[in-house]
C-alpha cells in the first residue's frame, strides 16, 4: 500500500514534471553557504543578529548620549532588561529598525554595509540545495523562482551548470526596471547557441546593490511590511499564487509581507461565492462532488508545498495551510493539513541511516526531489518515441526489453531516488574515485565519455534534455556490463569496477572467478583513439585487455585493433597497448533475440574483440608476392 509519503512526494513530483512548481527560497537555502574566502555562517540569521545585538549594545555603552538612550530603550524593550543577551532573542527585522533609528540618518548604510555586511554575500559559494534546484532548472523543470534572500548563490549555480558561454542565462530581477527587461524572456542568445533562462524574482533586493544602493536592500520590519514601491512584485507574487504551486523552502522566520500577501490570495479562493446568492447550494454541491471524487484540496494545481527543517511546523506556515484548506472547505483536522508538508519527522524517509534526526536540512530535501525527479525523466527518455529508442531499435529487435531492464535495475518501484542514489549525489569528496569535486559522478562520466579535455568546473551538469542518447546509452552500457554482477548491487561494490582516473571512463568486467580482466572504456565516437596515439592511461588499467565502446551514429565508424602508446608520467618509458575499437552497433550485431542479458552483452563483446584480432592478424598473402 502506498504511504502517505509516497503519496505526497509523487504529489510534488507530478507538479515538478508538468512544469508547474516555483520555489519560493528562504534563508535556510543558503545556510551552509561559505564565502570564497572560506569564511562559514556569515548569511546565518542567529550570525546576523549577533552581529547586530553587539553593535546595539556597543552603542548603549560606549555611544553618545543619542545613541545611549536609544541604546538603552532598545535594551530594555526587548526583554525589559539591559543586557546584550535580552537582544540576541529579539526578531532580526525588529533589531534592523531598531539600529537604524539608533544611528539616525545614515542607519539604513551603516546597516547595510558595515554591520551586515551584505555585500560580501555576493561572495558566498552555492550550497549542494542550489545546484539541485539548477539541475531541475537545466531540464526544463523551473523556469522561476522568487526569494527573499540577498545572496547569489542561485544565479551561481545556474550559470555554472552551462558550458563555455558569454552570456548569463539567469536572469536575476529585483526592480521594476529589471522585471521590464527580463521577465519576458526565455532564452538568451549566445553565439549560435541559445540557453534557456532562470528567471530569480529577489523581492528584498540583491546583495549586488548593496554597495552602491543600500537603499534596495530591504531589512527592517517597516520594510518588509509594506511592499511599497516593489508593488510588481507584489502582483506577480499574488499571480503566481493563484496559478502555479508554490514550494516554500528555508522559511524560519516570519516574512510579514510574504504571509500577509498569501493569506490575501487565499482568501480570494474562499471568497468565491461570497456575491452570489447561490453560495450555499453550490458549496453543498461542490463537498458532494469532492466526497464522489475524493478530490482534496492538496490536489489542486495551485496547492502549496513546505519543506520545513523542524519536525513540526512554525505558526506562520500552519496559518497559511489551515487558511488555503479552510477556502476550499477542506478538512481542518491536524495531520491533514501536512499532506503537502515535507519536514524534519520525515527525515528518517530521506535518509534511512539518519532515521534517529528529526531535521530536514534543504541540501538532503532538494537532493532527494532531484534524485526521483531524474529517474523519471529517464523513463521518459527511453519511451518508444524517444531520440534514444530511436537511436537503438534499428541496432537489436530488444531495445524496449534492455531499456525495461536497466531502468528496473537503476530505478526499481520500491526505491524511488535510484538504486543507486550517489550517482546523481554533488560530491565534496577529493578522494572519491568515480568522481570529481563539485559534479554528480554521472555529469563526470559524461564529461569523460564526450571531451578530450576531460576538465569540467564545478556546479557543470550534464542534462537529459540536451543529451537524450548518450545518457541512456551510458546508463545501459553500466546495466549490460555490471547489472548482473554478484558484487554490484550497493554503490561501494559498484564503484569498485568503475574507474575515471586520468580522464577516461572504464567499466570492469568481472570473471566467472569474480577477476577484473577486460576494462570496457566508453567514448564518444569523436574522442575515439588513433592508431599511434600516445595516451596517458591510468597505471591500473595497463594489465588489462582494453576494449573502446564508441558511441555515435557515424557512418565511417569500424571495428578495429590499433595500438596506442602509453606513457608514464614519472618516466620516459613508452609502452604499446592494443586496444579493440568496437562501435555500440556492432555488440549488438550478433544478437537477434528479443531479450538480451548482460551475459549475452558480454559475449558479444568478447566474440566481437576475437574477429577484429582475426581481421587484424597479417595473412600470408599480405606478405608474398605472386608468382605469375
Amino acid at each position: 500500500m502506498e504511504s502517505e509519503f509516497d503519496k505526497k512526494l509523487e504529489r510534488f513530483i507530478r507538479r515538478l514534471l508538468e512544469g508547474r512548481v516555483i520555489p519560493f527560497l528562504g534563508a535556510g537555502i543558503s545556510l551552509e553557504a561559505k564565502h570564497e574566502d572560506g569564511t562559514a555562517g556569515l548569511a546565518q540569521t542567529s550570525g546576523l543578529i549577533d552581529k547586530l545585538a553587539r553593535a546595539i549594545y556597543r552603542s548603549y555603552k560606549k555611544g553618545d548620549s543619542y545613541q545611549k538612550k536609544w541604546g538603552r530603550w532598545c535594551c530594555r524593550t526587548t526583554f525589559s532588561r539591559s543586557t546584550l543577551t535580552s537582544l540576541k532573542n529579539a526578531p532580526l527585522d525588529n533589531l534592523c529598525e531598531m539600529y537604524a533609528w539608533l544611528k539616525g540618518n545614515d542607519g539604513q548604510q551603516s546597516l547595510v554595509r558595515e554591520v551586515l555586511e551584505i555585500p560580501k554575500f555576493e561572495g558566498l559559494l552555492p550550497t549542494p540545495a542550489h545546484h539541485y534546484i539548477a539541475f531541475l532548472a537545466r531540464e526544463g523543470l523551473i523556469d522561476e523562482i522568487i526569494t527573499t534572500n540577498y545572496d547569489t548563490c542561485m544565479e551561481k549555480a545556474y550559470e555554472q551548470t552551462f558550458e563555455h558561454h558569454n552570456e548569463n542565462p539567469a536572469c536575476v530581477i529585483t526592480d521594476l526596471i529589471s522585471y521590464r527587461q527580463k521577465s519576458g524572456k526565455t532564452y538568451v542568445e549566445d553565439g549560435q547557441s541559445r540557453l534557456r533562462c532562470l528567471k530569480i524574482y529577489k523581492i528584498n533586493g540583491c546583495a549586488t546593490q548593496a554597495k552602491d544602493d543600500p537603499e534596495k536592500i530591504l531589512l527592517t520590519e517597516r520594510q518588509l511590511q509594506d511592499w511599497g514601491e516593489r508593488q510588481w512584485a507584489r502582483e506577480l507574487f499574488r499571480e503566481r499564487l493563484r496559478s502555479r504551486s508554490l514550494i516554500f523552502s528555508g522559511f524560519g522566520s516570519d516574512e510579514p509581507q510574504v504571509r500577509h500577501t498569501v493569506l490575501q490570495v487565499v482568501e480570494e479562493f474562499g471568497s468565491k461565492y461570497a456575491d452570489d446568492g447561490e453560495h450555499s447550494s453550490q458549496q453543498t454541491d461542490r463537498q458532494d462532488n469532492q466526497s464522489t471524487t475524493k478530490c482534496s484540496c492538496w490536489d489542486l494545481p495551485n496547492a502549496p508545498f513546505i519543506a520545513a527543517f523542524e519536525p513540526h511546523l512554525s505558526f506562520n506556515q500552519m496559518q497559511i495551510l489551515h487558511a488555503y484548506a479552510k477556502a476550499h472547505s477542506d478538512a481542518l483536522e491536524y495531520d491533514k493539513l501536512y499532506q503537502n508538508v515535507f519536514c524534519g519527522k520525515d527525515t528518517y524517509l530521506f535518509n534511512p541511516v539518519k532515521s534517529k534526526v528529526e531535521e530536514l536540512p534543504a541540501n538532503l530535501f532538494w537532493k532527494r526531489v532531484y534524485q526521483a525527479t531524474f529517474w523519471k525523466l529517464l523513463r521518459r527518455s527511453c519511451q518508444p518515441d524517444s531520440p534514444a529508442k530511436a537511436f537503438l531499435s534499428p541496432l537489436t529487435p530488444a531495445a524496449e526489453v534492455l531499456f525495461h531492464k536497466m531502468l528496473d535495475w537503476l530505478a526499481p518501484p520500491d526505491k524511488p531516488f535510484g538504486r543507486f542514489p550517489e550517482l546523481l549525489t554533488v560530491s565534496d569528496d577529493v578522494t572519491d574515485k568515480c568522481n570529481k569535486p563539485g559534479l554528480t559522478p554521472l555529469s563526470y562520466w559524461i564529461s569523460c565519455v564526450r571531451y578530450s579535455e576531460c576538465n569540467p568546473p564545478p556546479g557543470w551538469y550534464a542534462c537529459l534534455i540536451d543529451r537524450p542518447v548518450l545518457i541512456p546509452m551510458l546508463l545501459l552500457i553500466l546495466y549490460l556490463t555490471l547489472g548482473e554482477a554478484r558484487n554490484a548491487q550497493k554503490w561501494d561494490e559498484l564503484s569498485n569496477h568503475i574507474s575515471t582516473q586520468k580522464g577516461f571512463l572504464f567499466f570492469m568486467i568481472p570473471d566467472e572467478q569474480n577477476e577484473q580482466r577486460t576494462m570496457v572504456m566508453i567514448a564518444h565516437q569523436e574522442r575515439a583513439f588513433r592508431n599511434n596515439q600516445e595516451v596517458n592511461l591510468p597505471a591500473e588499467v595497463k594489465d588489462y585487455s582494453i576494449v573502446q565502446v564508441l558511441i555515435g551514429n557515424g557512418t565511417n565508424m569500424k571495428a578495429r585493433k590499433i595500438r596506442i602508446r602509453s606513457k608514464d608520467c614519472n618516466s620516459k618509458h613508452v609502452r604499446f597497448v592494443g586496444v579493440y575499437q568496437v562501435p555500440l552497433a556492432d555488440i549488438f550485431r550478433y544478437t537477434h533475440r528479443p531479450h538480451l542479458s548482460s551475459k549475452a552483452y558480454r559475449s558479444s563483446l568478447e566474440r566481437e574483440t576475437v574477429l577484429i584480432a582475426d581481421r587484424a592478424r597479417p595473412r600470408l598473402r599480405d606478405r608474398t608476392n605472386s608468382l605469375l
